[in-house]
């Protein structure tokens, strides 16, 4: 299983009894996290927005903002990027205002994807920054990797090549030494995009062929489309 931010789902012993209880909203979050792997977003929203409603109603504010979390994933799959908008900014808002700093620091890159979804990559920096600032105080290098790569896709959505690269690259090496083989694989071909962009074509293709090294564990339809594009980039030569 590909590797998630957020709480580890797993039901806490001395729940409430009955459909009510607190395991429930460990099998929704759940439900609605492989619906959104499988990009069956419609139907990770339903689920979703259920778990945050019977999360909020047992006053739980970690599972809340993790549902909601997710929840914005799934309205930004389907393009609703108003509500996705929305669900995060209720996520982060709840981990603030519960002193959940790890979990405002799992959640700040999917308010940076929701922006540039929307069009809007001048501003997204900002979220990656601070959710790198404060997993680097957590001690929490390899949740960092992932805002630090988080940046150098904005980068490369400005056209910044060279600087896009430099952030892939130290994020590559966090994952690569934290055995993350699936994040690896991200900022790899994260890497390689920045570099057949600046015309570095064979190094490019060397950070694509460890990518589809690091993906062959992987079985899930997003691993799946993702080699399937790397693949094509090594048969074709760029």
């Amino acid at each position: 299983m590909r590797p998630r931010p957020g709480p580890s789902l797993s039901p806490r012993s001395g729940g409430l009894p009955g459909f009510r209880s607190r395991d429930i909203r460990v099998s929704l979050s759940n439900l609605g996290t492989v619906y959104n792997d499988l990009g069956r977003h419609e139907e990770g929203l339903a689920v979703l927005s259920e778990a945050a409603r019977v999360c909020r109603e047992l006053e739980d504010p970690m599972y809340e903002g993790n549902a909601l979390f997710n929840l914005a994933a799934a309205q930004r799959g389907l393009g609703r990027t108003e509500g996705a908008l929305a669900s995060v900014e209720r996520a982060l808002g709840l981990a603030r205002d519960n002193g959940l700093v790890a979990m405002e620091a799992a959640w700040l890159p999917e308010l940076g994807r929701v922006q540039r979804a929307m069009g809007k990559p001048a501003d997204v920096l900002e979220p990656y920054q601070r959710s790198a600032v404060i997993l680097r105080q957590l001690g929490d290098r390899n949740q960092e990797a992932v805002a630090l790569n988080g940046t150098g896709e904005v980068y490369r959505e400005l056209g910044r090549a060279d600087e896009a690269a430099k952030f892939h690259r130290v994020a590559a090496k966090a994952h690569r030494e934290a055995g993350d083989r699936w994040n690896l694989a991200v900022a790899l071909d994260g890497l390689a995009s920045a570099l057949l962009d600046a015309e570095e074509s064979e190094e490019a293709l060397r950070h694509w062929a460890e990518a589809a090294t690091a993906l062959a564990e992987f079985d899930d339809p997003i691993a799946t489309r993702m080699r399937d594009r790397i693949r094509g980039h090594l048969e074709e030569g760029r």
